[in-house]
């Protein structure tokens, strides 16, 4: 798919090593399967306004980081972050739980804490997507120490959200 455009339809793929560099990617429903996507090449243009349902992708996670702070005081530190997620290779079977929000976490808050409210402000720029909230339930169950804490999670707003995950989580210390 090295030229043409996708505006219209909905994805639900592995895409595996694809490389979409040159499509047009606009306006169009996408729920692409993160750790089965591991070395997706994607253009950086790509229209996020009608993505949905959480990005599950390292590369689209890392287009999205390029295109909110591409032109940031702090640019270089960004594009760290961009260097650490497109280096993950996590594949993992239990649906929309993705260990590289647990990695990325990990990353900013210990390598560049100093940006880590204006990467969740960016998060929060396309809230259909619900990456911000993926990425705090990461946050909240690295600081999980017991199973209530993880049954906690069961009446949480992200169990509304994210049942498969929270499921998983509970699931670990049960």
């Amino acid at each position: 798919m090295s030229r043409g455009e996708m505006s219209s339809g909905y994805i639900k793929a592995s895409m595996h090593g694809a490389n979409m560099q040159g499509v047009q990617i606009k306006q169009i429903e996408w729920r692409v399967g993160g750790s089965a996507s591991v070395g997706l090449r994607l253009p950086y243009n790509i229209d996020f306004s009608r993505l949905t349902w959480g990005l599950m992708n390292n590369s689209l996670v890392a287009v999205l980081v390029y295109q909110l702070f591409r032109n940031h005081p702090s640019w270089n530190k960004f594009s760290q972050i961009i260097d650490f997620i497109l280096g993950q290779q996590f594949r993992t079977m239990e649906p929309g739980h993705i260990p590289c929000y647990n990695g990325l976490i990990h990353f900013v808050q210990t390598e560049l804490p100093e940006v880590e409210d204006d990467l969740l402000s960016g998060f929060q720029t396309y809230p259909a997507m619900q990456i911000y909230e993926r990425y705090m339930l990461a946050k909240i169950e690295g600081n999980i120490r017991n199973l209530d804490q993880a049954l906690d999670l069961q009446s949480s707003s992200y169990a509304a959200l994210f049942p498969g995950i929270v499921k998983s989580i509970v699931r670990k210390w049960n």
